[in-house]
């Protein structure tokens, strides 16, 4: 199981490979877009653009490095209407809408070795594109051709991915040690076959004792991992709960630490709290024989499940693929929808099978406290 969970964890950082620009024809170097400026005139001076915090402007400004890139595109797109762009000040280009426009670095009008790019246009910084990239068709010279030839491209620098790498890595020891401690609750937490398996003993021991030492350390677990999947998808800049745990890309990374332990903790007390909210509402339908099976059921499938989904979203943020936030947001949300849907169908059929309780109550009982909390829970979160 161990071997597997790594699998899982190399799997993400294969897959998914860069590809944008006119018909995706081109190797995404650096996504400038992922650093924008404003300009203060107060301070006379360029501050980090931050989303949601930074006043609304039409102009956004990034910097490049032309020695570094001069043997590479500078590749942009508007998506809406009178955008243009500006080289150091000085206006360079109008933008028209929805086109590609591909730009030799080294043709750039300018004698510096780093100059200020500036896009004028919508306020909303997701309706600019503007990346660094190779065109995939240079790699082929004489007697090499593109089936024999290894692309090379320089490493993404990311903003603050050591610190997403720390957390996973942290999240991954954590693992490790509930695996060395207890392997039987390691094994029956982490077997994909058994998180399908509708009919248990409510005497079973991690079943019939749901807030026991081990219970609890798994589900601090949980709770580490719905953390940096909260930190993920707002680093791509999903509006989580509109940002109330105050966390954005462009803070330091003792802020992102800061904030993954502030969501881990807020997460502990969601999911610790859910027992008891299943035990007080259980009683009112008199299903409370029925509490423990449902939430060793629902911790088991979001363990497996929420670390899958966490390590994919991680594969977004190493290869940095140019995906739209709208993309994202719907890819969240859909995901969402089907994990929980099918975290409650599975549980419904391990309550049925297992306590032999009338569809019709378990049905309405699970309207209260899986279906109604997921509606809610989507509808603030989005």
């Amino acid at each position: 199981m161990k071997i597997h969970l790594l699998i899982l964890f190399l799997l993400p950082s294969v897959i998914f490979a860069a590809k944008s620009g006119p018909e995706n024809s081109y190797a995404l170097i650096h996504d400038l877009g992922e650093n924008w400026y404003t300009y203060n005139e107060d301070s006379k001076s360029y501050s980090p653009y931050i989303k949601g915090v930074s006043p609304p402007q039409k102009a956004h400004t990034t910097f490049l490095d032309l020695k570094e890139n001069k043997y590479f595109s500078l590749i942009v797109k508007s998506l809406v209407e009178n955008s243009y762009l500006f080289i150091d000040g000085q206006f360079f280009k109008k933008l028209d809408k929805d086109a590609w426009v591909v730009l030799s670095i080294k043709d750039l009008p300018s004698t510096q070795e780093e100059i200020a790019i500036t896009f004028y246009g919508s306020t909303n910084v997701n309706s600019k594109t503007i990346f660094v990239g190779s065109k995939s068709s240079l790699v082929q010279t004489k007697g090499i051709t593109k089936s024999n030839f290894l692309p090379m491209k320089l490493r993404e620098r990311l903003s603050h991915l050591d610190s997403y790498i720390i957390i996973l890595g942290l999240i991954f020891i954590f693992i490790s040690i509930l695996g060395y401690v207890n392997p039987k609750a390691f094994n029956e937490y982490f077997s994909f076959s058994d998180i399908f398996v509708t009919k248990l003993r409510d005497t079973k021991f991690l079943v019939s004792k749901p807030l026991n030492q081990i219970n609890i350390a798994f589900l601090v677990l949980l709770s580490m991992i719905t953390g940096l999947l909260y930190l993920l998808l707002r680093a791509k800049g999903v509006p989580l709960f509109q940002n109330h745990l105050g966390v954005n890309i462009n803070l330091e990374n003792s802020s992102i630490t800061l904030t993954f332990i502030k969501a881990t903790i807020v997460a502990f007390v969601i999911y610790f709290s859910k027992f008891f909210f299943l035990s007080i509402t259980g009683s009112l339908f008199g299903l409370k024989k029925s509490v423990n099976i449902h939430y060793f059921k629902i911790t088991q499938f979001n363990l497996f499940f929420l670390l899958l989904i966490s390590l994919f979203f991680f594969a977004f943020i190493i290869s940095n693929n140019s995906f739209s936030l709208n993309g994202i947001s719907t890819l969240a949300l859909w995901t969402a929808v089907l994990v929980y849907t099918s975290r409650t169908l599975i549980a419904f059929l391990s309550i049925l099978k297992s306590t032999g309780i009338q569809s019709l109550y378990l049905f309405a009982y699970l309207c209260v406290v899986e279906i109604l909390p997921i509606f809610l829970g989507i509808r603030f979160a989005f």
